[in-house]
């Protein structure tokens, strides 16, 4: 999409509805995101949907952001133009701002609804690459490339190459 990722329904008529992403015209008339998002959520630094599942009448879209790799960028762990790049941002850098991946929910498949916009509060994680319903609750699995070796910005201990994150099972 334009700067990031869309998302597309396809109809059983072969027909086709934009849900998340860049409006445009097209031989059947201009075409809207009908659920108002524009490409990534509206997420500057998404980068694909890595993952999609179902759980208890719920649609989920998971999704890698690039802004990781910037995130090193100070610590001289990445090239000259990381370093740059987040040299022109404040001192708080990109990971508060930017960093983590995304896991958005909708009912309908038109009306989303975040569940996580920051990697579960892990900047590290960069995506949500797994969503698997389970007799315990949906899992949702992440990518972190950097652990064990680094830890997250809040200077804990890393917590590992991916996490697990089980949700409960409940109506909503």
């Amino acid at each position: 999409g334009a700067f990031g990722p869309e998302l597309i329904r396809i109809n059983e008529d072969e027909s086709w509805d934009l849900i998340v992403g860049a409006g445009r015209l097209t031989p059947d008339g201009p075409r809207q995101p009908l659920s108002y998002f524009g490409p990534g959520f509206d997420s500057l630094c998404a980068g694909s949907f890595w993952s999609m599942g179902s759980s208890n009448g719920w649609l989920y879209v998971g999704a890698y952001k690039w802004s990781l790799p910037m995130n090193r960028g100070r610590s001289g762990e990445n090239p000259d133009l990381p370093h740059r790049f987040h040299g022109r941002l404040s001192t708080d850098g990109i990971a508060p701002k930017f960093a983590g991946g995304e896991l958005y929910r909708s009912a309908d498949g038109e009306n989303w609804i975040p569940v996580t916009t920051d990697g579960f509060g892990n900047p590290d994680n960069c995506g949500i690459c797994a969503i698997e319903p389970t007799p315990a609750g949906l899992a949702v699995g992440t990518a972190n490339p950097y652990a064990p070796k680094t830890a997250p910005a809040s200077k804990q201990p890393a917590r590992g190459g991916f996490e697990i994150w089980l949700g409960e099972r409940t109506g909503g």
